[in-house]
């Protein structure tokens, strides 16, 4: 996994946010993790969506994701 700063973070976050609404939903959460390298070999999004969306309305919104991106070992 990468160390990347937090405007690249926002950068790839607003890229993967394909209909531009500010928040990541399941189906463009896959596609920024790999392009982050913060995927493990076998590592399920699924279940790392539900673990980033602490609020749970289904969406991950870029304070959730920099907060787990920037905690996770």
């Amino acid at each position: 996994m990468t160390q990347i700063s937090i405007e690249e973070l926002q950068d790839n976050f607003t890229h993967f946010d394909t209909d531009s609404d500010g928040t990541i939903e399941l189906s463009e959460f896959n596609r920024l993790l790999v392009a982050l390298d913060a995927l493990a070999p076998g590592e399920s999004d699924p279940i790392g969506f539900d673990a980033i969306d602490t609020d749970g309305n289904g969406r991950i919104d870029f304070k959730e994701f920099s907060d787990w991106f920037n905690n996770r070992n």
